[in-house]
C-alpha cells in the first residue's frame, strides 16, 4: 500500500480497470422478468465501468436464441419456420467496421463462401435494426453495420461436432475479413453496444425491446457484461 493513501484510494486505484458482470439464472425455468431484472442490475453496476466525453464506454448481453423470433423472421422470407427449433440451426452475429461499408457486398460473397466449406447453409442474411440516435457522438463516429445471418448444418452431427465447426468458422472470419463476430453459437446471441447500459434497448428497438415487452418471449440466462466494447 502506498504511503498517505486512504483505504478507499486504494480500492479506487485497484478498481481503475474494472468491469461489471451480471448473470440472472432463475431455476424454476424461463421468466420473462430475467432480461429486464438483469439490465436493470447492470445500470446500478455502472459505477463499475468508464466514460469516455461522458458516455459509457460500452456494454454487452449474451441471451437464448430468440428462436420464436426467428421463426417469424423465416416465415416472412417464405421458408420453414421449424429450422428456428432445429438442432443444426446457428445463428450469427457481426459488426461491420464502418470504413469497410463500401465494401459490405464483397464481405458478404467472402462470409457465404466460408459458411459453405463448414457445411453449413444460409437461411436469412438480414441487416439488423438499430438507432443511430441512442448513440452519442464519439460512438457515432465509427458505428459499424449490425449483420445477423441464420443458418442450418447440411447434414446432421454429434452436437460437439457441429459445436467445433462453428468455433473453427469463427476464428477464420476473425482471420480472414475486419468483420467482428459478436456470436456464433446454437444457443446463443449476443448484442453489443459502445455506449452505457440504459441505452443498449433502444440502439436494438425491433430485436431487444420487444422482448422486455413481451411474456411469450421469455430468457432463462441473460448475461451482461459491461465495460467491453470496442468499435
Amino acid at each position: 500500500m502506498k504511503p498517505n493513501l486512504t483505504s478507499r484510494q486504494v480500492r479506487q486505484q485497484e478498481e481503475h480497470e474494472s468491469c461489471a458482470l451480471i448473470c440472472n439464472i432463475r431455476k424454476g425455468g424461463p421468466s420473462h422478468g430475467n432480461l429486464k431484472r438483469t439490465l436493470q442490475a447492470l445500470e446500478k453496476m455502472g459505477h463499475r465501468s468508464g466514460t469516455i466525453d461522458g458516455e459509457g464506454d460500452g456494454c454487452g448481453v449474451m441471451i437464448d436464441i430468440p428462436r420464436r423470433l426467428w421463426a417469424k423472421f423465416l416465415l416472412s422470407a417464405n421458408l420453414n419456420p421449424t429450422w428456428a427449433d432445429s438442432q443444426r440451426f446457428f445463428v450469427a452475429h457481426f459488426f461491420l467496421p464502418k470504413t469497410e461499408k463500401g465494401r459490405a457486398h464483397e464481405w458478404l460473397e467472402v462470409l457465404r463462401r466460408q459458411f459453405a466449406d463448414a457445411g453449413a447453409r444460409i437461411l436469412l442474411e438480414r441487416r439488423g435494426k438499430t438507432r443511430s440516435d441512442a448513440l452519442g457522438k464519439n460512438a457515432r463516429k465509427v458505428e459499424p453495420e449490425f449483420w445477423q445471418i441464420a443458418a442450418v448444418f447440411d447434414q446432421p452431427a454429434p452436437e460437439e461436432v457441429m459445436d467445433k465447426k462453428l468455433l473453427k468458422l469463427q476464428l477464420r472470419i476473425e482471420r480472414e475479413t475486419p468483420l467482428y463476430p459478436l456470436s456464433v453459437s446454437r444457443y446463443t446471441v449476443v448484442y453489443k453496444v459502445y455506449g452505457s447500459p440504459s441505452g443498449i434497448a433502444h440502439y436494438f428497438p425491433r430485436t431487444f425491446r420487444p422482448r422486455l415487452r413481451q411474456p411469450r418471449d421469455h430468457r432463462a440466462l441473460p448475461l451482461f457484461h459491461q465495460h467491453l466494447v470496442n468499435f
